[in-house]
């Protein structure tokens, strides 16, 4: 029974692809442009390169998500219409969350707690247009569609006004949040994991049978006080940002040469250890104005 359910509904969405791909096709053959070239064109721009495929997958999650919240309401006969404003309003609680967020130092907390506020304020929406159907009489489509202008309206009013970006008076977004509750990007080049066990020592033992044993803290970064100033793990101590910083004015400081091979390949290896602290250092909200030296110093 259930494998004729699942063959029926593959063979409807089969269909309706095809219908609209033949349809599609035919107003561009109207138009006089090969449906062939079109939706190859198509094809490159969504799925050409990982970074494309990640725009794409990225824009299907919310949809995705709403599709899956108006599968009950449709299997009881209702017609959901507010599902745009009940995503718009979770997002704007996840925000709130996250623009509080930007002054603790507990970014996963933080992350918790945005999914949950997203996940309680779409519900909260969602109920309105319920107590309006239920209470007043009022149709779930209207009400759906007058939740949607509010939340819509609620959200261009934070924009313009509690949450613009200070000398922007354009609608070009709010503040960026925090650095240490982004995902991932081109500034951070790693993830926050949200994980309910302590798998460090597993990790690193991990790492260290496939790959660099010392490349732990890395993956699983500390935080920020531990770069800046140093920390001692498993009897050895790891230098911070500023304890290099001082030892090398100490041994070499500006405007004296460094000779001697030895020498050379010291203040390479010294130098190495700074930047790539300091790369990790720029995700960190806190670094910044904290530099102490800045590379164009060597």
């Amino acid at each position: 029974m259930k494998l004729k359910k699942w063959a029926k509904a593959t063979g409807q969405t089969a269909l309706i692809g095809s219908a609209a791909f033949l349809v599609g096709a035919a107003f561009l053959s109207i138009a006089g442009v090969s449906p062939l070239v079109a939706f190859t064109y198509i094809l490159k721009g969504a799925l050409g390169s990982p970074a494309k495929i990640s725009y794409v997958i990225q824009a299907w999650i919310p949809l995705a998500i709403c599709a899956c919240g108006l599968i009950y309401p449709f299997r009881t006969g209702l017609l959901n219409i507010g599902v745009e404003g009940q995503m718009m309003w979770g997002a704007l609680c996840c925000t709130a969350i996250m623009r509080q967020g930007a002054n603790i130092d507990m970014p996963i907390p933080v992350i918790i707690l945005s999914f949950l506020a997203a996940a309680g304020g779409g519900t909260i929406w969602a109920l309105l247009a319920g107590i309006l159907k239920t209470k007043g009489g009022v149709n779930e489509i209207f009400g759906g569609l007058g939740l949607n202008f509010v939340a819509q309206g609620t959200i261009l009013w934070l924009i313009f006004g509690p949450w613009k970006r200070p000398g922007i008076a354009s609608m070009s977004g709010t503040e960026l949040f925090s650095h240490d509750l982004w995902i991932l990007n081109s500034v951070k080049t790693f993830g926050n994991i949200v994980c309910f066990r302590d798998l460090q020592q597993d990790t690193d033992e991990a790492i260290a049978l496939f790959g660099d044993k010392d490349a732990g803290s890395i993956v699983l970064l500390k935080n920020y006080e531990a770069y800046y100033y140093g920390y001692d793990e498993n009897g050895r101590h790891h230098p911070g940002y500023t304890e290099l910083i001082e030892e090398l004015e100490e041994r070499f400081p500006l405007g004296r040469a460094i000779t001697g091979e030895q020498n050379q390949k010291d203040f390479i290896s010294l130098f190495g250890a700074i930047l790539r602290l300091r790369n990790i250092l720029t995700a960190f909200d806190g670094f910044s104005g904290a530099e102490i030296l800045p590379v164009r110093d060597y």
